[in-house]
């Protein structure tokens, strides 16, 4: 009886939808859209017909959605967790002064080319001893006891971050990961190697997409 092939079409057209919207799960929605398809090969007719076509059309559209790889994503914000309990706030700032000077003394035989070696010597001298008017708040220096709370603070916030992720709650996932960039750059010198490469990599994952959109199955389940 067609009519129990259709009633059952139905209930699969909604159970698809369901799998869809609710859980996401594009492997069970195409295998339940093949299986409505199935039940309508048998029969003839344009309304038939076009709802084949629609559900041949939703499959192609599942087959193109990219869905995030939340576990890597939240492998990757556990690193970086384990990466900032090995960056210090008194490392940061040496490994960015050593940065600074090694390039100095690569550009120093330039700049003898150019002059004299009095001139280069205090072209160094100043580039060591600066009496500098800063045009822009420097990094804070916190006291060694609160180092600890600062680290605490930011992995708590990255655990934040995974459940937000979990939750597929982009916005909070973005204002939180901004907001420990924002204290990496305000506590950790941003100019050495190892913070660099930390800031990048959280605004990296801050840029990820958490919400995709997905084929809309209204107008199948219509015909259907």
């Amino acid at each position: 009886d067609r009519r129990w092939l259709n009633a059952e079409a139905n209930y699969l057209m909604r159970l698809a939808q369901q799998k869809l919207q609710l859980e996401t799960d594009l492997a069970s929605t195409s295998l339940l859209l093949r299986t409505i398809d199935s039940l309508l090969a048998d029969q003839d007719g344009l309304l038939v017909a076009t709802a084949r076509q629609n559900l041949a059309d939703d499959l192609r559209a599942l087959q193109q959605v990219r869905l995030p790889d939340r576990a890597r994503l939240a492998q990757r914000l556990t690193a970086l967790g384990g990466e900032l309990e090995q960056l210090t706030l008194a490392g940061s700032r040496q490994e960015g002064y050593q940065q600074r000077m090694q390039e100095q003394w690569q550009q120093t035989p330039a700049t003898m080319g150019e002059g004299n070696w009095l001139d280069a010597g205090l072209a160094l001298l100043r580039s060591i001893f600066v009496w500098r008017e800063w045009h822009e708040t420097p990094a804070d220096i916190l006291p060694p006891q609160q180092e600890s709370i600062l680290k605490q603070q930011v992995q708590l916030q990255l655990e934040q971050a995974q459940l937000a992720m979990l939750q597929s709650d982009e916005m909070l996932y973005q204002q939180i990961l901004t907001q420990v960039i924002s204290n990496l750059q305000r506590y950790f010198a941003a100019d050495s190697d190892s913070s660099r490469q930390l800031i990048a990599e959280l605004q990296r994952l801050r840029d990820e997409e958490l919400q995709v959109a997905l084929p809309d199955l209204a107008a199948t389940a219509e015909l259907i």
